[in-house]
């Protein structure tokens, strides 16, 4: 459900009269659903001490009376309020106006006493004694934001230039810093080969000592299998000379008994 301003019964043909209310806050809540109807604001005489970014929203606003308040500053939204005719800020705290405020391109009318301005602007505001003091004040400071949106301007992308510049240097920076560790790494590498091939050449390998251990102790099991084979070759052949015997002597011992009979 849309909030129902309080203020509604107040509007009068397009004219809000908020002035000596006590209003230490922007009633920003009961003041938005009639954005779209205010075309004269009063909020003077109250304890603001900043407007809201909404102020952007109220498109029909050609006046406004922000005067005897506590403003430091007014948002860059303001800017957006391109009805503005007659703006009112006497007897607060500003010091500089925001940067895009040369957008009110209608703006004829502007007030600025009373406040700690900054000396060019100040000289640009005059004293504004009166209505046409106020309307040559008006075109003087438009004139003064025009030069000072520029710098903020050229000075934004000089930061940002600078900015960039220092992205791009770290960024190089950071990719030297890793050639350096991988160039480091490689060389590390080489001298640890270098160092090995020397031990190498100085004391042999140790891959060579273990082929020859190995080979050595190949060697000796093939030599043991040689004499196992030849141990058991010896036994085989006394049984046969010992079976051969035995055969000599039953013959012997038959040949006897033959000729005996």
């Amino acid at each position: 459900m849309a909030h129902k301003s309080k203020y509604y019964k107040e509007l009068d043909d397009g004219v809000l009269d908020l002035s000596m209310q006590n209003l230490k806050v922007f009633p920003t809540a009961d003041l938005l659903p009639l954005a779209n109807r205010i075309r004269r604001l009063d909020l003077s005489r109250n304890y603001l001490t900043s407007l809201p970014a909404e102020i952007s929203q109220f498109s029909k606003l050609s006046e406004l009376d922000l005067s005897g308040n506590a403003l430091c500053e007014l948002p860059n939204q303001i800017s957006k309020c391109s009805p503005i005719s007659k703006l009112i800020l006497e007897g607060n705290a500003i010091t500089n106006l925001p940067e895009d405020f040369v957008e009110l391109k209608r703006l004829f009318h502007l007030d600025l006493r009373g406040n700690p301005l900054s000396p060019h602007l100040q000289d640009a505001a005059g004293d504004c004694q009166s209505r046409r003091e106020c309307e040559l004040a008006a075109a003087r400071v438009m004139k003064f934001q025009a030069v000072y949106q520029l710098k903020c301007i050229k000075v934004r992308k000089e930061s940002e230039a600078k900015k960039r510049k220092e992205e791009n240097r770290a960024k190089r920076a950071a990719q030297e810093a890793k050639l350096a560790e991988k160039e480091r790494r490689r060389k590390a590498w080489e001298q640890e080969q270098l160092r090995k091939k020397l031990e190498a050449d100085i004391f042999g390998s140790n891959d060579g000592e273990l082929e020859d251990n190995a080979a050595t102790d190949d060697e000796c099991e093939s030599a043991a299998t040689i004499e196992i084979d030849l141990e058991q070759n010896r036994t085989s052949s006394m049984k046969k000379m010992f079976i051969l015997a035995l055969l000599i002597a039953l013959l012997a011992v038959y040949f006897k008994f033959v000729q005996a009979q």
